[in-house]
């Protein structure tokens, strides 16, 4: 099973799914915020995060992928370790 969420609330502010982010992941927004000079609110909009509950329990962690608009503006993918994808 597959758990699908915004990435920020209906305000467009940081809910409670972002804990559930790595510190990698995180840091990609933040350097995209540097060379972009967005905030990184901006740059996380639209974003989607996703818990998949097989892989979680088969890595003994939390597996969390996100979904949305790259800094290129192409569509893609972000996993745990930071590395994007499109």
């Amino acid at each position: 099973m597959t758990y699908r969420a915004p990435l920020l609330d209906q305000s467009g502010q940081l809910g409670d799914h972002y804990k559930v982010m790595t510190y990698s992941q995180l840091a990609k927004f933040a350097q995209w915020s540097i060379e972009t000079s967005k905030p990184v609110l901006e740059l996380m909009q639209g974003w989607i995060i996703e818990l998949d509950e097989s892989e979680s329990f088969h890595q003994g962690t939390d597996v969390v992928f996100l979904t949305g608009e790259l800094p290129s503006g192409l569509y893609g993918g972000m996993d745990h370790e930071g590395r994007t994808h499109t």
